[in-house]
């Protein structure tokens, strides 16, 4: 989800409810949400990571890849995104840039076909139904129509994948998060960096709140270090949604980046 546009959308809505209406400026016809941005301290502190592997899951048409690799320009960047005209635009977006590869397929917790809740706003669409309370919020959001879409574990993909550490893993599929990282205790085990979309209101029937995320990667050996970007209910302003960044215990104790299988390996 883009948290720009979709604040930019509710703002956008409601002011048409009081009968105004918002002219785009500049008139470009430009339809792609705008890029996420990072404060400038985030960006310095990601940069000190060593992050050389960065899977982007949940890609959309390669917003937080194009801002991450303004970032981390030297890190590899695998994203997956379930969508074939979000993918495509991703791969369009992403065209010419190094050391990037893309994968049309969902994950999970599970290796099959599924469907998909295709949101009439792509970046809402889930493999959960939609909640009312997100109907509400966001009442462009409601419409679409279910696609079926293959979904598969991300610990099966890993192993063709070549990762190289420092690894952040970004998740960002509309409350499907849990059956994520159901499916990558491996590659989250191996990760410096989790920044994963939680809420803090059911959105989406089934999915796990903050509390249950921060729960889970707690067990894995992680801690919640902060916020990365917000949604707000462009109604009251209430915080709805956000995603969080949870950094590996390792990392976290000695402000370093963690030992490398490498590393390890040079002790022996």
């Amino acid at each position: 989800m883009s948290f720009p546009r979709m604040v930019k959308r509710g703002v956008r809505w409601g002011l048409h409810r009081a009968g105004y209406d918002v002219v785009p400026y500049p008139p470009s016809g430009e339809t792609s949400p705008p890029a996420p941005r990072l404060v400038p301290e985030t960006a310095a502190w990601l940069s000190s990571l060593g992050i050389r592997t960065i899977l982007d899951i949940g890609a959309h048409e390669g917003e937080f890849a194009n801002m991450i690799r303004a970032v981390l320009p030297a890190a590899r960047i695998v994203s997956f995104e379930p969508l074939p005209d979000c993918f495509a635009a991703l791969e369009t977006n992403m065209r010419g840039v190094p050391d990037f590869v893309a994968f049309n397929v969902a994950l999970g917790d599970h290796d099959g076909m599924t469907s998909l809740y295709r949101s009439d706003y792509t970046p809402s669409s889930s493999l959960l139904s939609m909640a009312d309370r997100h109907k509400s919020a966001f009442p462009f959001t409601a419409g679409g129509r279910e696609e079926p879409v293959r979904v598969r574990r991300l610990d099966d993909v890993a192993g063709s994948l070549a990762l190289e550490q420092q690894i952040l893993v970004k998740i960002d599929v509309q409350g499907y998060e849990h059956k994520v990282l159901a499916g990558a205790a491996k590659v989250v085990e191996e990760a410096v960096l989790v920044i994963v979309e939680t809420s803090f209101e059911t959105l989406y029937h089934g999915q796990e709140l903050f509390d249950g995320v921060y729960a889970l990667l707690r067990r894995r050996g992680f801690r919640y270090v902060g916020s990365f970007a917000q949604l707000h209910d462009p109604v009251d302003g209430q915080v709805l949604q956000q995603d969080s960044m949870f950094l590996h215990d390792a990392v976290a104790a000695t402000g370093d980046r963690r030992p490398s299988r490498e590393d390890d390996c040079a002790h022996d």
